[in-house]
């Protein structure tokens, strides 16, 4: 399952919560897909990397970046994560 996230500034603590949950639950199950405006992860998506119980479960396309669990490739120009033949093409599974 995989639950992609843009536009969403994980700045609401009731929504982040229930993210984190159903991460939990999954038992390793669930990925999330967040895509970010900002040149890394910041806030709960940051902690959720360093967390070993679900960091592989957390892709997040950042503007500079891209990061899952411990990896990450930060690039020197913006990622055009956001147009729409690249966005599917991830969700689609491509890497």
């Amino acid at each position: 399952m995989v639950l992609a996230i843009c536009g969403y500034s994980f700045g609401d603590s009731h929504i982040d919560l229930e993210i984190e949950n159903a991460l939990y639950r999954s038992e390793g199950r669930l990925t999330i897909a967040a895509f970010v405006g900002t040149d890394e992860p910041e806030r709960k998506l940051k902690e959720w990397l360093t967390h070993p119980a679900i960091s592989e479960q957390i892709r997040v396309y950042a503007k500079k970046g891209f990061f899952h669990g411990d990896k990450k490739i930060e690039l020197s120009n913006e990622a055009p994560w956001w147009k729409f033949e690249i966005l599917s093409r991830l969700l689609g599974g491509e890497r």
